[in-house]
């Protein structure tokens, strides 16, 4: 038997059928995290979880940052009692660090 070499692999696959699978664990973690059943397929995902209205604007503080606003009240709660909301931080692809800022969340906690 011939050894073959060892080849490193990044956590998010290179390869677009190994990037699916990498994107479908996160995906079922987030989702029972919050404590939710599992979306039906990704377009379910992405309109249950990611597709919020927002904006993106620099962070006065850090001329290195950018903040991602949005509404708390379109932010849904399982999320953030999950802890999903952490801010980001560093992220080497944008070369800056992001941060979550979830405008009138006392408001939207009076119902709780």
């Amino acid at each position: 038997m011939v050894a073959r070499p060892r080849r490193e692999r990044a956590l998010f696959a290179a390869t677009d059928g190994d990037a699916t699978v990498a994107l479908g664990a996160a995906a079922a973690l987030l989702e029972a995290r919050a404590g939710e059943p599992p979306s039906a397929d990704a377009d379910a995902f992405v309109a249950r979880w990611l597709r919020l209205p927002g904006r993106l604007e620099p962070d006065p503080a850090d001329a290195d940052a950018e903040v991602v606003v949005l509404s708390a009240r379109d932010v849904d709660f399982a999320l953030r009692r999950a802890g999903l909301d952490r801010d980001p931080g560093w992220l080497g692809w944008r070369g800056r660090t992001v941060r979550f800022r979830f405008d009138g969340a006392e408001e939207a906690l009076d119902g709780i």
